[in-house]
């Protein structure tokens, strides 16, 4: 069915078209896909290696809030997985707010980190 009408006044008619309207822009879908356990435990095994030969290293509390504040927006963070340690979706990744704390580590995101640089 249109929405247009046809008006007629004294001797004339003309189309009137309703005024265009602006589409709303497409929502972000991400399609996620759960790492297998193991590339869980790679990727889990990964970090731990990185973090002993480091020498353990972690941030301080207000780097793991800048990552937090980094991490709980974004559409591949779950909050409310693994028993409320949450979970990341992206690609390579999978982890928990506990990756957070390692300084050995960073943000996979497909885009590039979303972390802050660590201070020095």
């Amino acid at each position: 069915m249109s929405t247009s009408r046809l008006r007629v006044r004294k001797g004339s008619a003309r189309l009137l078209t309703p005024e265009p309207t602006a589409a709303p822009a497409p929502a972000r879908r991400i399609v996620m896909t759960e790492p297998t356990v193991a590339e869980l435990a790679a990727n889990f095994a990964g970090a731990m290696e990185r973090w002993s030969l480091a020498g353990f290293p972690t941030i301080s509390p207000q780097t793991y809030a800048a990552r937090s504040a980094a991490c709980e927006p974004c559409d591949y963070w779950d909050g409310a997985a693994r028993f409320g340690l949450g979970k990341c979706g992206a690609p390579d990744c999978g982890c928990t707010k506990f990756k957070r704390w390692l300084a050995t580590e960073t943000c996979k995101h497909p885009d590039g980190s979303r972390w802050p640089e660590n201070p020095s």
